[in-house]
C-alpha cells in the first residue's frame, strides 16, 4: 500500500496534525497542517490548516525531483540522491530524517503568517495567531539555516545525514506540547498491523479503509472528552454527531474502547434540553444545528454485541431519554416528528426540503422507532419492565402513525409545514426500509419494489440520493452556476447502509447483496481516496477524500461480503 498523500492525510492516531499534498506547485505542495480549527461553527472567515510546506532537496538544499512513498508507518521522499523520511514519533511530534538529502521548512501560506519568529543554528520557533499554533523545529544533527526574506529553513546534511523533530500545538487547548510518549515507526508499523488483521484486508482500498479508520483517532484534548475517531483528516476534520456512530460500529471488533467512546462522546456533552451538538473540536462546539438521532439504531446493535453493558446500560438509558424527550418537542398534530432546518437532517440540500421548514420527514420517524426500540431494551436489561413496555408502546405507535399518515399505499411521503402530504423524489422517502421485519408485509413490499427498480435510486454505483429519472436530479457535470449536487444525486454511505440493513434483516437477501456489492465495486473502484460521496452515474468521487462514514459503511460490508472475513 502506498498512500496517495494528494487525497489521504499522513498522520498518526491521536494526532492533531498531518501531512498532505496540494495540487502541483513550483517545489510542490507538500504541507504540515492543523486538525485543529477554530472557526468551525462560529461564521468567521476559514481559517488556513496550513503550517509548514516543505519541500525535497539534495543534500546541499537544491531542489530535485524524487518519488514519494507513504505507509502507515513512514513518508518517505526518495531520489537518486537518497531520501528523506518523516515519521510520528510523538502525538505532536513529526521526526525527520535524512540521507544524502535535504529539507525545506517554508511559511509561505498568507492566510497563516508567522509571528514571533526565532531561530538559530539548531532551534526555529514561532507562532501562528490565527490558529494559535506554536511551530518548533529542532535539529539534532545537520545544518539548519533560516532566510527570513524567503521565510525558509533549509535543512542540509552533516556529512551524509541530517536530523530533526518538527513540533506543533495549538495553545489555546494544550500549554505545552505532548512530547509522551515516544513510539518508533517499528513500534507503528505493529499498531497498525495488528490494527488491521481485524479487517483482513483483501485488496489495496481494502487496506486503505483500514489506515483511514486507524489514522483518524483524536486523543482526549480539550472539547474531546475521551479518545474519539475523526469525520476526516482531510477537510472533514471534526467529530459530528451521527458520523461518529457508523465509525462506532465499524470498530466495535478491533477497538472495543474506541467504539464505545465515540458513541459516548456526545453523550459526555448533552445539553440541558436534552439535545445533541451539531459538532465538536478540541476548540470549539458548533451548535447552530443538531444531527438526526440515529443513536437508537447503533446502540441497539452495540448492546447486542457487548460493546454497550452492564453499567454503561444505566448510565446511557437517561441520556437516550432525554435525547428522544428533545426531539418529541418537534412534533405537530399527527404525532409525528419534523426538522426544524435541513441540516438538522445531515441531507443539508436534499429535495424533500425545497417545499419549506419545518418538514415531517420519513427518515426522522423511522429514526426515532429505533430510538423507542432501544431504549425499551435497554429498559429490559436493566429490570425496568414498566419503562421497557411505555417504550415498547412509543414505538408502536409512532410506526402506526407513520403508516397511517405517510404512507399512501405505495411510498411514504413528507409533511409540509401544514401537515399536508407531498410526495418526494429524494431516496430519504426510502430510508425507513431500515425498520425491516418491524414495518408491515405490505408496506416493506412495497418500498422493496420501488428501491429494486433499475436506474431509479437503484443504479451501478449501488443509491443515488435523488432518483436518477427525478427532473431534480443533479450531478457535478453542470455548469459553476447550478447548485452543488450533494444529496440530489450522489451516492452517500448512510442510506445506503440503513436500507441495506433493513433489507437484510427482512430476509430480502439478494436485493441487499445487490446494494452492498454495487456500493462496495463503487469504493474498489477509486484507488486513491474514499470519498465523501460519489457521483450516481460518473462514479467520481467528490469533496473530502478520506471520510469517516464512507469508510465505515465499506468495512462493515466488506465484514458481511468478503470470504476472507
Amino acid at each position: 500500500m502506498n498512500i496517495n498523500i494528494e487525497n489521504v492525510p499522513f498522520s498518526y492516531p491521536g494526532s492533531y496534525i498531518a501531512v498532505q499534498k496540494e495540487n502541483p506547485l513550483f517545489g510542490d505542495g507538500i504541507w504540515i497542517r492543523s486538525l485543529i480549527r477554530p472557526e468551525w461553527g462560529t461564521g468567521r472567515k476559514k481559517a488556513s490548516d496550513k503550517l509548514l510546506r516543505i519541500i525535497p532537496t539534495d543534500a546541499r538544499g537544491v531542489f530535485i525531483r524524487y518519488k514519494t512513498v507513504c505507509t502507515a508507518d513512514s513518508l518517505r521522499f526518495e531520489s537518486n540522491f537518497g531520501y528523506v523520511e518523516l515519521f510520528f514519533s510523538a502525538y505532536d511530534v513529526i521526526t525527520v530524517k535524512a540521507k544524502d538529502m535535504g529539507l525545506v521548512f517554508e511559511h509561505s501560506h498568507e492566510d497563516a503568517k508567522f509571528v514571533n519568529v526565532k531561530s538559530t543554528d539548531n532551534l526555529f520557533t514561532a507562532y501562528v495567531p490565527v490558529t494559535y499554533h506554536n511551530v518548533e523545529i529542532a535539529v539534532s544533527k545537520g545544518e539548519m539555516k533560516y532566510v527570513p526574506s524567503l521565510r525558509r529553513c533549509f535543512l542540509t546534511c552533516n556529512g551524509d545525514s541530517a536530523q530533526c523533530t518538527v513540533t506543533v500545538w495549538q495553545s489555546m487547548v494544550e500549554k505545552t506540547p505532548c512530547r509522551t510518549p515516544v513510539f518508533t515507526k517499528e513500534e507503528t508499523k505493529e499498531s497498525f498491523a495488528a490494527f488491521k488483521a481485524h479487517y483482513a484486508p483483501s485488496n489495496d482500498v481494502h487496506e486503505l479503509a483500514t489506515y483511514i479508520l486507524w489514522s483518524a483517532r483524536m486523543r482526549a484534548l480539550g472539547n474531546i472528552t475521551r479518545d474519539v475517531t475523526a469525520v476526516s483528516k482531510d477537510i472533514m476534520d471534526n467529530v459530528w454527531s451521527w458520523d461518529n456512530c457508523f465509525n462506532s460500529y465499524a470498530l466495535r471488533k478491533a477497538d472495543p474502547q474506541l467504539s464505545l467512546n465515540n458513541v459516548m462522546l456526545f453523550f459526555d456533552l448533552q445539553k440541558s434540553d436534552g439535545g445533541l451538538l451539531d459538532a465538536v473540536n478540541p476548540f470549539i462546539k458548533v451548535d447552530w444545528f443538531t444531527k438526526p438521532p440515529v443513536y437508537g439504531f447503533f446502540v441497539y446493535r452495540l448492546m447486542r454485541c457487548g460493546i454497550i453493558q452492564g453499567k454503561t446500560i444505566e448510565e446511557l438509558m437517561p441520556k437516550m431519554e432525554k435525547l428522544a424527550a428533545r426531539w418529541e418537542r418537534n412534533t405537530g398534530n399527527t404525532r409525528l416528528f419534523y426538522y426544524e432546518d435541513p441540516f438538522d437532517s445531515g441531507w443539508d440540500n436534499a429535495t424533500c426540503f425545497d417545499n419549506g421548514m419545518p418538514m415531517y420527514s420519513p427518515d426522522l420517524n423511522a429514526y426515532m422507532v429505533w430510538m423507542y426500540v432501544c431504549i425499551s431494551d435497554m429498559a429490559k436489561r436493566v429490570g425496568d419492565d414498566a419503562k421497557a413496555e411505555k417504550y415498547d408502546k412509543k414505538a408502536h405507535v409512532l410506526l402506526d402513525t407513520m403508516v397511517e399518515k405517510m404512507f399512501d399505499g405505495k411510498q411514504f411521503l413528507c409533511l409540509d409545514a401544514e401537515e399536508k402530504s407531498f410526495e418526494t423524489t429524494s431516496l430519504i422517502k426510502m430510508v425507513p426500509i431500515m425498520l425491516g421485519r418491524m414495518l408491515p408485509d405490505e408496506v416493506f413490499k412495497n418500498l422493496a419494489e420501488e428501491i429494486s427498480r433499475e436506474q431509479h435510486f437503484l443504479v451501478e454505483a449501488s443509491l443515488a440520493s435523488e432518483a436518477v429519472d427525478s427532473p431534480y436530479y443533479d450531478n457535478r457535470k453542470c455548469d459553476a452556476g447550478k447548485p452543488n449536487a450533494y444529496w440530489r444525486g450522489p451516492v452517500w454511505a448512510p442510506p445506503v447502509y440503513f436500507i441495506h440493513e433493513g433489507l437484510f434483516d427482512a430476509e430480502y437477501y439478494k436485493l441487499a447483496t445487490k446494494i452492498a456489492t454495487r456500493y462496495i465495486g463503487l469504493i474498489e473502484n477509486g484507488k486513491d481516496g474514499i470519498y465523501e460521496n460519489y457521483d450516481a452515474i460518473l462514479q467520481t468521487g467528490y469533496d473530502d477524500s478520506a471520510l469517516m462514514w464512507t469508510v465505515s459503511v465499506y468495512l462493515l460490508l466488506k465484514e458481511r461480503y468478503d470470504k476472507n472475513n
